[in-house]
């Protein structure tokens, strides 16, 4: 089995050199665990063997160093002031090695935004006088953006389907998109954050909830217990 739980932490060489010391949790019966270092080659060989300038750079794996089993297992990857690099562990037992699993350093997290929060709808009327409909949603720290999805039919099987119509840039700290088609209330839309890294899950609303809306006409007065007068 490849190594598990692998991670970064950044150290310091005792002659003041800056790099990192990567850890992962040891495999059972691993007799050792190879390391390879990704390798930006630049240069080959033509035809007529002269050394050239290759048009796009190709990446390959070569040897770099060797682990023996401990509990946990620990590498220093010292790399020049610290710079980035990706490296990869195999695990050896015997005659064989595993498949690898990359690490790349530093180790840079990646940004999952949650959901929009508050999503509330407004109904609004277009120059035309059909009825628009306006969603609102709080903004979301680390944002950088908003998609809009409207959920599509399909069958049973599929489940619901979203189709993106819109994206917004992320604003503060009410973010709002218009309906940009009269609609009857029945559309039913998607929001999700994103950030550079990923998108959160989807917060969904549904237009007929506020178009469903009527406002209370009065029928009258009626007379209120203990009270004098006449009901009409």
């Amino acid at each position: 089995m490849p190594p598990d739980s692998v991670w970064v932490e950044p150290a310091t060489w005792p002659d003041g050199r800056s790099g990192y010391i990567v850890y992962w949790t040891a495999v059972e019966g691993a007799d050792g665990y190879r390391i390879y270092r990704e390798v930006a080659v630049t240069t080959g060989l033509d035809e007529d063997g002269n050394l050239v300038e290759l048009e796009q750079p190709r990446f390959e794996w070569i040897p770099w160093g060797f682990v023996e089993t401990t509990e946990p297992v620990e590498w220093m990857a010292a790399t020049l002031d610290g710079d980035a690099a990706v490296f990869a562990i195999a695990t050896v037992q015997g005659d064989e090695e595993s498949e690898f699993v990359s690490v790349h350093l530093p180790e840079t997290p990646r940004f999952v935004p949650p959901p929009p929060d508050s999503v509330w709808v407004e109904p609004a009327t277009r120059p035309d006088g059909a009825v628009a409909y306006v969603i609102f949603w709080s903004a979301v720290d680390g944002a950088v953006g908003y998609s809009i999805y409207r959920e599509m039919e399909s069958s049973d099987l599929d489940g619901p389907r979203l189709m993106l119509v819109a994206q917004v840039e992320a604003t503060e700290p009410i973010v709002q998109w218009t309906v940009d088609e009269p609609d009857d209330g029945h559309a039913v839309f998607a929001i999700s954050a994103f950030s550079l890294d990923e998108e959160s899950e989807p917060v969904y609303v549904r237009l007929r909830e506020i178009a469903t809306a009527v406002r209370p006409r009065s029928w009258g007065q009626v007379k209120a217990v203990g009270a004098t007068g006449t009901s009409r």
